[in-house]
């Protein structure tokens, strides 16, 4: 009988602790100083126009995904149909590559994580990445578990014509066979 009592304490606090905000967001700040930007794609959104997607890695692993607009500037999530896309143009690729390289060094310290969060089902939360005070990023939370991750937007990384690096790097995808033909190699 005190085995159970002990185990049904046990469980209401870790039903407690799995609702704190303030240990849930602690864990969202943990997260977020370990965010690395890992690749950039182009999503086609119309022939030669495409938006590009930013993923974010915690520890290797895609969680936080921001779509970038045609001046690489983060575009609110729910926006990216008004978003104004990047026109390609074959001689401007050498220009895509220094805007890209420039853009991802001043980015990282332009976006926050908000001081809120949202409870997701009963064991979830949700933290929001900002930038100028709009959510440009969801980080999906478990109350014991990593960030949600999210392999098919590294599937669409590699499937994309338009990528940075235009090799898939070795630390992200060991198995990775060679690239097919990039005619958009934004790293060389």
């Amino acid at each position: 009988m005190r085995s159970l009592v002990f185990i049904l304490t046990l469980l209401g606090l870790a039903h407690a602790q799995s609702f704190n905000p303030d240990s849930n967001l602690r864990r969202c700040q943990a997260v977020f100083k370990e965010l690395r930007p890992a690749v950039l794609y182009g999503d086609k959104v119309a022939e030669g126009r495409f938006l590009f997607r930013l993923i974010l890695t915690q520890k290797l692993r895609p969680v936080v995904r921001i779509t970038l607009d045609g001046s690489f500037e983060p575009v609110p999530v729910g926006l990216e149909e008004l978003a104004r896309p990047f026109v390609l143009k074959p001689q401007a690729v050498r220009e895509l590559q220094a805007q890209v390289r420039k853009r991802l060094e001043t980015l990282r310290g332009e976006i926050t994580l908000a001081n809120w969060m949202a409870q997701q089902g009963e064991k979830g939360y949700r933290c929001f990445i900002t930038y100028k005070g709009r959510v440009v990023g969801v980080l999906q939370m478990s109350s014991f578990q990593p960030p949600m991750a999210f392999q098919e937007w590294f599937d669409a990384y590699k499937e994309a014509r338009l990528r940075w690096p235009a090799t898939p790097p070795k630390s992200l995808f060991p198995e990775a066979e060679p690239p097919p033909n990039n005619p958009y190699p934004i790293d060389r």
